[in-house]
């Protein structure tokens, strides 16, 4: 069984898939303190993790770290850290703090890698969700993809809503709504 989670965080999505033997993961979570977190706590063979940030473009971005307030003032870099984007008008993050990235198109890794089936591909990447499946269409990904479970931030980022509408008529036209699965 092949698990991709793009946006892993500190793991909570694909330490589900643990108790099967046969699972290999792959895990992309491209902020520097939730990485650390992830090989401090995942030393397992099935679980290959990699600090990179997945879209549709392939090269290295600025990746805009999400906020939290305490006492009084913004902390950056936590373990949980879940929010920052490769989108610098996200509602929660902080155009001005961000670290650059490598950034990879989910095809290209699929493609060096020689991957041929994935049972489940998880995207949770604050923003950029439309922009992967986007790549996932355009290269057809989606053939060899059993499910894809997706969140939706166009709440937190308005510029984003355009194309999603884009992407989401191309799943329809396809008729491959039943492989997409819209998380919370």
């Amino acid at each position: 069984m092949i698990v991709i989670d793009i946006g892993a965080c500190v793991g909570e999505f694909f330490k589900q898939y643990l108790d099967k033997p046969d699972v290999l993961i792959y895990a992309f979570e491209p902020l520097s303190i939730n990485f650390k977190y992830l090989k401090d706590n995942y030393s397992d063979d099935r679980i290959k993790l990699y600090q990179i940030a997945v879209s549709n473009f392939d090269g290295e971005s600025r990746f805009y770290k999400k906020f939290k307030v305490v006492n009084g003032r913004r902390q950056y870099d936590y373990v949980t850290c879940a929010g920052s984007s490769l989108k610098q008008d996200k509602k929660n993050v902080d155009p001005n703090v961000y670290e650059v990235v490598k950034v990879i198109k989910i095809s290209t890794f699929v493609h060096q890698n020689k991957i041929n089936k994935i049972d489940m591909l998880k995207i949770d990447v604050e923003g950029s969700e439309y922009d992967v499946i986007e790549d996932i269409l355009d290269s057809k990904l989606y053939e060899i993809t059993n499910r894809i479970h997706y969140e939706d931030h166009t709440r937190k980022l308005r510029s984003i809503r355009d194309k999603r509408d884009i992407i989401l008529s191309r799943i329809e036209k396809l008729g491959i709504e039943n492989k997409f699965i819209l998380g919370k």
